[in-house]
């Protein structure tokens, strides 16, 4: 016998001592850890297990599990709630912070891609200033030699 689908909201947990297979057969809105979720259907098998405990869909572990069948007052289940949404936020925040750092290396990336352009455009630059200086040294040294020139003629000249 199948049990009736399971709607995904308003799940509920059942802690009632009595085994699955003693309780009513139309379980509406319980899910119990064997249940095939993809399918939303319980075999027969999973139903008949005495120690059998009915959870909330996705919420309790295996580890969690095992403390509920041993307690089944308010508090246990409260904490147990509490520490599977703790343990819910904790990774979503860890799934956060490796987002945050995905998108700072992304940025960092871009940032080395910039300056490896700006200098490669100096580099450029300073070749071109040297070559500039080079050429200005050498006229330089072209108009001393010019002048050592002119300076032996009007000597000459004078004598």
């Amino acid at each position: 016998m199948e049990f009736p689908t399971i709607p995904e909201a308003s799940t509920y947990l059942n802690l009632s001592l009595a085994s699955p297979s003693n309780q009513e057969t139309t379980c509406e809105n319980v899910v119990f850890p064997h249940s095939n979720f993809h399918t939303n259907s319980t075999s027969m098998q999973a139903a008949k297990m005495h120690n059998e405990i009915p959870t909330t869909m996705n919420m309790l572990t295996p580890y969690e599990n095992l403390v509920m069948a041993r307690r089944f007052d308010k508090t246990a289940v409260d904490v147990t709630n509490f520490f599977s949404a703790y343990w819910a936020a904790s990774i979503a925040n860890v799934g956060l912070r490796f987002l945050a750092r995905k998108q700072k290396c992304a940025l960092l990336t871009a940032l080395v891609a910039t300056l490896k352009a700006e200098v490669a455009k100096l580099h450029r630059q300073l070749k071109q200033s040297n070559r500039q200086i080079e050429a200005l040294e050498k006229k330089n040294r072209d108009y001393a030699k010019l002048v050592e020139v002119l300076q032996t003629r009007v000597s000459r000249r004078n004598i």
